[in-house]
């Protein structure tokens, strides 16, 4: 359970962003926006989405043909396995010395040029398909596509290679801390499998974007689920 502590005002009203908004709540990973307990990693749900759960029940209550005709319906052909990305933030502002806790600022496709990488895979055993752990961000917030193959506008800041775990037989984590060297607002994020160039596995556009000040830091955990479907 969130263990939440009301923030009480100080110099945030006067200097701004050097102390956490007063309607912000202290968590078990820093100061966060209350209207977005839900999007907190720590209060991420485990297991399938809603959706997947009902169509099980309804399989296994109902007729068990059902997710397969229904998979059919909507994408013309049965479905598996589902694969999507998520991306959660926390931002430490370095002039008050505190976290913000974001929560999740993106969820979507992975790439093309990913499914194609891991399809190539299985024909030639490829070392770097471990390496999908380098973190990069950039300044665009143009849509993302999944046929985009690098960032649209980088900041120039180094890739950072993450932390790499699996916290669920299904899913796969990378955490990766960046730093600004400037003002400026993030607006997209990416993870590849080399420090320069390699395959774009997810590029993020963030919701809400990150606007950081030289020092600032930013921690970004990518979250690749792989959930079998009813």
């Amino acid at each position: 359970m969130q263990a939440d502590v009301k923030y009480v005002p100080g110099l945030a009203d006067e200097y701004g962003w050097r102390q956490p908004p007063r309607q912000y709540l202290l968590g078990l990973n820093g100061y966060f926006n209350p209207a977005r307990r839900s999007l907190l990693r720590e209060n991420r749900k485990p297991g399938p989405p809603l959706q997947a759960k009902i169509l099980a029940w309804m399989r296994d209550h109902l007729h068990q043909e059902i997710p397969r005709a229904y998979y059919r319906t909507v994408l013309g052909h049965d479905l598996h396995v589902a694969v999507w990305g998520e991306l959660y933030v926390r931002h430490y502002h370095a002039q008050g010395t505190w976290w913000e806790n974001v929560g999740r600022v993106s969820v979507g496709k992975v790439t093309t040029a990913f499914r194609d990488f891991e399809s190539g895979c299985l024909v030639t055993d490829q070392t770097t398909y471990g390496d999908f752990k380098f973190h990069e961000v950039g300044l665009s917030n143009t849509a993302e596509a999944n046929t985009q193959t690098a960032l649209l506008s980088t900041t120039g800041i180094a890739r950072y290679s993450g932390d790499q775990t699996n916290p669920s037989a299904s899913t796969y984590q990378s955490v990766g801390l960046l730093v600004a060297d400037t003002n400026e607002t993030w607006a997209e994020h990416g993870i590849f499998n080399a420090l320069t160039a390699g395959v774009l596995l997810d590029r993020s556009v963030l919701s809400p974007a990150v606007t950081v000040q030289v020092g600032d830091s930013v921690q970004f955990t990518y979250v690749l689920t792989k959930s079998a479907e009813p």
